[in-house]
């Protein structure tokens, strides 16, 4: 279960989740900006993520983790962040129920 936050610009995962995936992690010390962590490094991150939504794979690089953290209302396994753009563009459609990534290319790869 991943939240969208497309103030966010990285995608993050929740220690948590990491740790029932039993994903391998590495150092890092990279700096997480935003408005609840401007300017803290984080210690972990997963070297590479394959993450399947709105029906497109997308596979992430040193996708950082947080916690591990709970809110108690919603426990949530991680953040989209706006860096799934790079994948195409993200369509919602909550009246539908409809959350998409098309990357604007038919199947023979045209435009």
């Amino acid at each position: 279960h991943f939240m969208l936050d497309t103030g966010a610009q990285a995608t993050f995962l929740n220690g948590t989740a990491v740790e029932k995936a039993g994903a391998g992690t590495k150092s890092s010390d990279q700096k997480v900006y935003g408005i609840a962590r401007t300017g803290r490094q984080t210690q972990q991150v997963v070297p590479f993520l394959t993450l399947v939504a709105g029906g497109k794979s997308m596979r992430l690089r040193d996708v950082i983790v947080y916690g591990p953290a709970s809110s108690g209302l919603i426990n949530i396994d991680g953040i989209l962040g706006s860096d799934i753009a790079q994948f195409g563009t993200v369509h919602i459609n909550a009246t539908s129920g409809v959350f998409s990534i098309d990357s604007g290319l038919t199947e023979d790869g045209a435009e």
